[in-house]
Formats: structure tokens, C-alpha cells, sequence
């Protein structure tokens, strides 16, 4: 990775030389992280550029970095879409370094140029002339036909020489190559050649993995697998080796070797791993700094410069692909190399240092490769080391919840189906019938926000399951507000405006709730991951929160509001309780309010709950949204009809008296409390005659 170092000495004497005959007022300097000139380290690499980049440091105004970081880094470093010239653009739109120059922006569908190419690197296959000549055995396409190839060559070398030297093959699992090595193989056992990589937890990599570990066993071993990248070097320089994958050379080693990408899981599919190095401009440097990094970027990968130094003097290969049509670059390089490889650089998402991540999988993957654990098992636990674990219809889990949200969802569709007939009419005389709308709409809001936790987590996602679970809380609370407001025993001001102006007083209460999911909205709420060192006991999973202090405030308020909203009712239902016309429909309405109240305030604690498994999340919230609305139907299509039918049959068969009971003003003080009593216990009654009216003076004497 770092034996380049006088690449990077002679360009940044070209530019000086090109500035200074430009008359440009700029000079270049390198700082070179090298193991040549500082104790740096592999896994020191990925935190000194993130100590850097997370201080916004204007230290530097050009990185190069290696493409196993390019997802990474390119979000702090400027777009060159708007600044570079477009036929700068266009050498550098094709091949390879069209995989690694460009960015995906979702939000705008568009492709953005981030990064160039300074040289890049290729793995290859090194297969020995003369020994497949010897032989008459051709360069291996697929692994099958390199495991018999080498199998039957190192046996026949062994009849003549039981001590020969010869490695069929070499694997280059060492501490630096270990994961590009595994990354390469695994995407060599694709099924077609327009599928990406089919990660660590796909059949494709229990083939692979297999396949390796029998080549090992067969016709190579531990120790070679292991050894590092000098006695690889020697085992090219020496000849010794039948097949050997590892990087570029130039020209070095094409008179004793063919040079071909690495072979596939069958025919027509091969696999070479990129690398190199990749430039980019800082974002937080100065305009004036950005100019002049811009100058060197585009001097660096220009033509003149990425033949004449990075091709012709130091044998690397260029992203710029239209130079492997040249025959004086195609003298220095293997060119059919370029143009027939199916190449890959890796993508690593979910982690915090790649550097931490890498080495975690190469150990974790030893562990099969040199010990006795299981493809499977090593395979899955590499999986999970990034994987994002969510409930998913195809699972028991999913399936089951699906159905039971399914199933109360048609249960609030009956509900409203009850507002259109006489049953409603007859029975349930607490709300008119476009309140009792709006009511059992906020109830299908409610179950309906639970749909979105199926399936893959989004920020949108996010965004709209607490819209619609907030907002359907607010329907079901404006309606039941209004009712007890109407039926409040004293007529004032203000009661009255709002009873008369029952659509104002909605599109109010609706507004309040748009304008905060609005506010909320630009925050926003986002899907997080939340990881875990410990993959084997813990699941990663994503979990919506809200980062910026504005949008918890909101929240705040929005919650602060809805419990507002139910001390509301339950005053009003006390103030209402013995109202003749609603007063069955009210308890049965304060049984629902009591359950919600709990439930929601259950939900809103487990919500900030440090729980590390996705499925008691999930479970845990279905759970509580499921009793609220089953509840709810409860409540509203059973409980009310019995009690009023049981009612009715009752008052059909005896005698009422009907009074209006009131009390002195004498007996209360002017405070709001007595008067709320006052209020409680001046409502209109319905009265059996015998012990009711009796049990009622006895206690109205003793107030």
C-alpha cells in the first residue's frame, strides 16, 4: 500500500516546475503518511484522515486516499461536477474510474464527480508460462479448473522432485490483503456478471469460502496462505509459483507469466480487485485554496502527466481508460488485463472505522479458514457485523403482527361502517355522526402507522409513522373535547362560540397538529443505526430519532399537548359525569381515555428505553397500539350497546322521575374546585324510584 513513495515526490516536482514556468502563484507541498517515515500503521490509516475531516481542518486542501475509503470520504470532499471542465470530466467518465469517481446524490438523482484517480492497481492472476506449457494446461478460468490444473502439475513436479519448491497457489491472506483477498473471491462466485457483490451472508460466499479452503488443503497450505507480501514478491521473482494472486507489477513479470484477472465460479465471470489511489478537494478549504487545489488536481490526472509518470516511468495503470488504446502505454502495461477484467472496489457501509471492521472480519473468517468453525456460522457472523436487522414480512414474527394489524384495521373500517347505519343512530348518541367520523378516523391512523415498521427502515418511513400516529391521537381527542364542551352545565362565552363554530374549532385543532409535524419535518426525524461490538449476542437495527434539539422541542410540545388534550376530557367528563344524555356513552368513553392515557404514556417511555433487541421493540409498540385500539372498538361497539340496552329494558319496565338536582350556592365556596363539584353534581338525572332516591338524599344531606 505504501511502497509508492517517490511516485508522489516526482509529481509534486512536475507541478512546482509547471507552476513556476506558468508563473502561478502556487507551490505544492506533500505530507506523506508512510511506514517509511512515521511508526503509521494499517489500522492508524482510516482515524487520521477522520481526525482530521470530523475538526474541519484546513490543513490540508488535496487528500489521496485508498479506494476502500472512497464512501467514506467523498461526502467532505467538493463536488467537481460545477468546476471542472467537462472534457476534463469525460476522460475520467468511463471504465473503472467511473465506479469510484462518481457519487450517488439520492435526493437529486444525479451523479456526482467527487474524486479522481491518481494510478490505480489491479489483482491479478500470475499463472506460470513455462510450467503450463510444459504441461499443456491452459490459463484456468474458473476456480475448478485452477484446483485441478494445480493439483495435477504439483503432482507430476513432485514425481520428479518430491522436494520442489513449487506453490500452486499462493492465496495472499495476509494481514494487509486478507480482506481485499476474501472480498475478490466472493464476488468471483457471482452467478451472472451484472450482479454487484452478493455479500457475506449469500450462498455464493458459503461456495466460495469452501472452494478456497479445499484449495488450501489440497494443493497449497497454512503457511503460504499467511505469508507476507515479501515472500510473495520473491515467489514471482524466483518462479516458483504455478498460480499467484497479487497486485500489478507493470511489465516486471510478463516474460514468465500470463496476467489475467482472477478466475470465476464458472466461465464468462471473473473478478479483479481494484486499488490505488484516489484525490480529492477538501471542502473546508478557503475559496482561494480551492482554486489552486483544483489547478493541481487537474494537472495531476491530466494526459501529459498520467502517461508520461504514472504509466510509462512507474508501470501503474491510469483510471484514464481511452490511454489502453494507445500502443506506447499498451508496451508498459497489460492493456487485455483492463479491458477484460469484471472488476470491484469494495463498499463498506455501517461502521464507524473501516480499518476496526476489516481486520474483525479477516479474524473472524481465520477462524474457518485455519480452524474447524463452520462456513455458515463464520459467514453469518461476518454478515452481522454490518447487517441491519429489521421485522420482515417473510419472517413468523412479521407475518403474525401483520395479520393482527390487518385484522384491526378492518375492525376500525366496521367501526366506521356503524356511522351509516341505525344501530349508530339508536345506540350510540354521544357524537354526530361527522365527529364520530373524524373519531374513528384518528383510531385507523393509529393502527395504520404500524404498517410502517414492516419492512426496511427509512427516514420517510420515520417521518410519516409519527405524523400518522400523532395526528390520529389528535382525531380521536378533538371530537370527545367538543361533546363535553357542548354538555358543559353553564352556558358562557366561550363554550358557546366554540359549540357554534364546531368546523373552525376543528381545522384549528388539525392545523396546530400539521404545523408541528411540519416543524418536526424539517429537523427530521431519521433512521438511525444502532450498532453493536457484540454481533453474536445483539442485532443491529435502525431506530428513528431526532438528532437537533429544535425537533425534540417540538415533539416535546406536540406530547405536552396530547396529555393537555386528555386532563381536558377527563375535567370535562367529571364536570359532564351525570349528564342524562351522554352519561352511558361517557363512561364507556372515559374507559377508552383511561387505557389510552396508560398506553401512550407506556409507549412514550419505552420510546427512550435502551433496549438492544429489535424484536421486544417491535413487539412492545405493536402490543400497545393493538390494546388502544382494541380498546377503543371494545368500548365503543360493545360495551355501550349493553349497557343501553340493558337500560332501556330496565327503564321500559319501571317508572322514572326525571329531577334536576341543585345545589345551594351556600354550601360551596367561590373556588373553582367546589365549583367543579358544584358542576358535577347539578346535571340533569334520571332517578329509580325506592332506594336510588333515598341513597341520593342521604348523601346529598351529608355534603
Amino acid at each position: 500500500m505504501f511502497i509508492y513513495d517517490q511516485i508522489y515526490n516526482d509529481l509534486v516536482s512536475e507541478f512546482n516546475k509547471y507552476a513556476k514556468a506558468k508563473n502561478l502563484d502556487i507551490e505544492l507541498d506533500m505530507i506523506l503518511f508512510s511506514n517509511q517515515n512515521t511508526t503509521f500503521e494499517l489500522n492508524n490509516y482510516d482515524s487520521t484522515i477522520d481526525s482530521l475531516i470530523s475538526r474541519r481542518s484546513k490543513k490540508y486542501d488535496i487528500y489521496c486516499f485508498d479506494p476502500l475509503y472512497t464512501k467514506k470520504y467523498t461526502s467532505f470532499m467538493i463536488n467537481l461536477n460545477d468546476i471542472l471542465p467537462e472534457e476534463h470530466m469525460e476522460l475520467y467518465n468511463h471504465g473503472d474510474a467511473k465506479k469510484t469517481c462518481y457519487s450517488n446524490n439520492q435526493w437529486a438523482g444525479l451523479k456526482m464527480m467527487i474524486i479522481i484517480p491518481l494510478f490505480q492497481k489491479y489483482s491479478i492472476l500470475y499463472s506460470n508460462k513455462e510450467l503450463l506449457q510444459r504441461y499443456n494446461k491452459n490459463v484456468p478460468k474458473t476456480w475448478k479448473e485452477l484446483l485441478d490444473t494445480g493439483k495435477y502439475i504439483l503432482e507430476e513436479e513432485r514425481k520428479v522432485n518430491p522436494e520442489t519448491p513449487l506453490v500452486a497457489y499462493n492465496g495472499l491472506f495476509t494481514d494487509l490483503n486478507a480482506f481485499t483477498t476474501l472480498y475478490e473471491l466472493i464476488y468471483s462466485f457471482r452467478n451472472t456478471t451484472n450482479i454487484e457483490f452478493p455479500g457475506f451472508g449469500s450462498k455464493e460466499a458459503i461456495d466460495a469460502v469452501k472452494m478456497i479452503k479445499q484449495i488450501k488443503e489440497e494443493i497449497s497450505s497454512d503457511s503460504m496462505f499467511i505469508a507476507n507480501e515479501l515472500i510473495n514478491t520473491m515467489l514471482l521473482v524466483n518462479g516458483n509459483g504455478l498460480f499467484v494472486r497479487f497486485w500489478d507489477s507493470g511489465s516486471m513479470f510478463n516474460e514468465k507469466y500470463y496476467l489475467t484477472p482472477m478466475p470465476g465460479k464458472k466461465e464468462g465471470i471473473n473478478a479483479v480487485m481494484t486499488g490505488g489511489m484516489n484525490i480529492g478537494i477538501n471542502k473546508y478549504s478557503s475559496d482561494e485554496k480551492r482554486e489552486a487545489a483544483l489547478t493541481v488536481l487537474q494537472f495531476l490526472t491530466s494526459e501529459r502527466i498520467q502517461k508520461e509518470i504514472v504509466v510509462k516511468k512507474y508501470g501503474l495503470y491510469t483510471g484514464m481508460t481511452k490511454l489502453y488504446d494507445d500502443e506506447e502505454v499498451c508496451s508498459f502495461l497489460t492493456c487485455s488485463l483492463v479491458k477484460e477484467a469484471q472488476s470491484i472496489h469494495t463498499i463498506i457501509e455501517n461502521v464507524d472505522s473501516i480499518d476496526v471492521y476489516t481486520e474483525k472480519v479477516v479474524k473472524i473468517f481465520k477462524q474457518f479458514l485455519f480452524e474447524d468453525r463452520l462456513a455458515e456460522d463464520v459467514l453469518k457472523e461476518i454478515d452481522d457485523i454490518t447487517r441491519i436487522y429489521y421485522i420482515s414480512l417473510k419472517s413468523s414474527i412479521g407475518l403474525t403482527y401483520f395479520v393482527i394489524h390487518l385484522s384491526i384495521t378492518c375492525l376500525m373500517l366496521f367501526t366506521f361502517i356503524l356511522v351509516f347505519t341505525n344501530i349508530f343512530k339508536k345506540w350510540f348518541t354521544f357524537f354526530s355522526k361527522d365527529l364520530f367520523f373524524i373519531y374513528c378516523l384518528g383510531y385507523m391512523m393509529i393502527a395504520s402507522s404500524q404498517y410502517l415498521l414492516f419492512g426496511e427502515p427509512s427516514d420517510i418511513k420515520c417521518q410519516y409513522e409519527y405524523a400518522m400516529l400523532f395526528i390520529g391521537i389528535s382525531l380521536s381527542i378533538i371530537p370527545i373535547i367538543y361533546v363535553l364542551v357542548k354538555f358543559f352545565p353553564e352556558r358562557n362565552e366561550y363554550s358557546t362560540y366554540l359549540v357554534n363554530n364546531k368546523i373552525l374549532y376543528i381545522l384549528i385543532c388539525i392545523g396546530i397538529e400539521v404545523i408541528l409535524n411540519l416543524l418536526i419535518a424539517k429537523s427530521p426525524i431519521s433512521a438511525e443505526n444502532r450498532m453493536f461490538q457484540d454481533t453474536v449476542n445483539n442485532k443491529n437495527y435502525n431506530k428513528c430519532i431526532v438528532r437537533s434539539t429544535f425537533g425534540n422541542i417540538m415533539i416535546l410540545i406536540d406530547i405536552i399537548l396530547k396529555f393537555l388534550g386528555i386532563l381536558v376530557i377527563l375535567l370535562l367528563s367529571f364536570i359532564d359525569w351525570n349528564m342524562k344524555k351522554i352519561s352511558k356513552n361517557l363512561r364507556a368513553i372515559i374507559v377508552s381515555i383511561y387505557s389510552f392515557s396508560f398506553s401512550f404514556l407506556m409507549f412514550i417511555i419505552i420510546s427512550y428505553f435502551d433496549v438492544k433487541d429489535y424484536q421486544i421493540i417491535f413487539k412492545v409498540n405493536s402490543i400497545i397500539i393493538i390494546f388502544i385500539c382494541l380498546t377503543n372498538f371494545v368500548n365503543i361497539n360493545f360495551i355501550v350497546i349493553a349497557i343501553l340496552r340493558k337500560t332501556n329494558e330496565v327503564e321500559s319496565s319501571r317508572s322514572v322521575i326525571t329531577t334536576e338536582k341543585t345545589v345551594d350556592d351556600s354550601t360551596y365556596s367561590r373556588s373553582i374546585f367546589t365549583k367543579i363539584v358544584k358542576y358535577h353534581h347539578t346535571a340533569n338525572y334520571s332517578f329509580e324510584m325506592g332506594s336510588t332516591i333515598s341513597n341520593y338524599d342521604t348523601n346529598s344531606t351529608t355534603s
